[in-house]
């Protein structure tokens, strides 16, 4: 990132590169593309080893909580970064109307950014010194890449698993950059709400959610969160068909499901490979279920990306009106229209593919996993008793302030007998 960085200062003017044929590149791109790529393979090739290592420092008895506590700690500095650069930039657009000197201060607000991902992204890795390895391991010296990568695909369940993971990426990849096209094109916000809508909201949703569901991970299983947070992550995509220009929050508000639904799926999620990845005596190839599991994922999410060009480019057009009858207790008037074009056939497809998902889940084997019942029961139960507390908290308040206050002693007391 940091070579990102200075590509438009060592390379100022544009360096066309003439290939046979009316086709010119320039360079400038190539050098850009390459050096991301780079940057994405060398973070994978670390993947494997960084999961193992974090299955032998967290014990398995908290990593659901010790997960939820390390993502939300991440999630304040996280949303003051985007919030930060997303002004910054937005003022640095504002002044490129002013000609050359603007979008020259564009070009160095951007690469400072990137420049400064970069050094902040050597400072993690370095932060990796000053953590001791419990269990140091020196590996299988006796193995091939062939026995090495078939040995997961050879795990009933594990195959299951990855099904269930390539499926959900299908889902997921279709919203991405759509959903940010949707509320600019058919909800017609301003780049700062949609910053909010989609980037602080969601953050902070996240964080109030990471550690419920980590408790919910130790206590219940993976398997029991994976199906709860997984129905609940199903409905997200509902809100965006209600979103108009005329009406924002009715829709947006049922959208809110995904935010806080996802931290369930995601520490659920992280907790099942690392079960597979730790160095346990008896287990095989533990590294090989990580990178066997990341080719899938990436396949899954590149499969989706195109998936939805495809779809998003044979229906540019498309567009249904489907207008309300009947009054809405959430705002809607009698004759409104709901319109929905391909962003919303993207939506649908992406909730089919997540019901698909969470039918691949339901086959998964866990055998220290509670009943799926049971966690519903144990969680309506604790929704209860938090929701009582509190709305009997004032009532609570009021009768102790009698027991904490100073009593005036009378003159005329009697003295109790000895």
């Amino acid at each position: 990132w940091i070579a990102v960085a200075l590509i438009p200062w060592l390379i100022p003017e544009p360096w066309i590169f003439v290939l046979p044929g009316p086709t010119a590149l320039d360079v400038r791109w190539l050098l850009l593309l390459g050096f991301v790529g780079v940057s994405w393979i060398t973070a994978h090739l670390g993947g494997p080893a960084f999961m193992s290592w974090y299955s032998d420092l967290v014990p398995r008895r908290i990593r659901g909580r010790y997960t939820a506590f390390r993502n939300t700690m991440t999630l304040p500095l996280a949303l003051i970064a985007t919030m930060a650069v997303g002004w910054w930039l937005l003022s640095a657009e504002d002044a490129v109307a002013q000609g050359d000197a603007g979008a020259d201060r564009l070009l160095l607000i951007a690469s400072l950014i990137i420049g400064l991902a970069g050094v902040v992204g050597v400072i993690d890795i370095l932060c990796f010194f000053l953590v001791k390895d419990p269990t140091p391991s020196r590996g299988t010296r006796d193995t091939t890449w062939r026995s090495l990568l078939t040995t997961p695909l050879r795990d009933r369940n594990f195959r299951r698993y990855l099904a269930y993971n390539f499926t959900l990426m299908l889902g997921l990849g279709l919203l991405g950059q759509y959903v940010w096209l949707f509320v600019f094109d058919g909800a017609g916000v301003s780049a700062l709400q949609a910053n909010l809508m989609l980037i602080a909201v969601p953050m902070v949703l996240r964080a109030v959610a990471y550690p419920v569901w980590g408790r919910l991970v130790d206590r219940l299983g993976k398997k029991p969160v994976m199906l709860i947070a997984g129905g609940l992550f199903v409905f997200g995509p509902v809100g965006w068909f209600l979103v108009t220009p005329e009406l924002i929050w009715p829709g947006y508000l049922l959208t809110c499901i995904s935010p806080l639904a996802w931290p369930g799926l995601e520490i659920a999620n992280f907790n099942f490979i690392l079960g597979l990845a730790e160095t346990r005596k008896g287990q095989r190839g533990g590294t090989a279920y990580v990178a066997v599991n990341s080719i899938i994922v990436g396949v899954g999410g590149a499969l989706s990306g195109l998936l939805g060009a495809v779809i998003a480019g044979a229906i540019p057009d498309f567009r249904v009106e489907w207008v309300m009858d009947v009054p809405w207790l959430m705002g809607f008037e009698a004759g409104a229209a709901v319109v929905i074009t391909y962003h919303g056939v993207l939506f649908g497809i992406s909730m089919g593919f997540r019901v698909a998902a969470l039918v691949w889940a339901t086959t998964l084997h866990e055998p220290r996993a509670t009943g799926t019942r049971e966690a519903l029961r144990y969680m309506s139960a604790a929704l209860y008793s938090n929701v009582r507390q509190g709305v009997l908290m004032p009532t609570r308040v009021v009768g102790r302030a009698s027991r904490w206050s100073y009593r005036l002693p009378t003159r005329n007391r009697p003295r109790p007998r000895k």
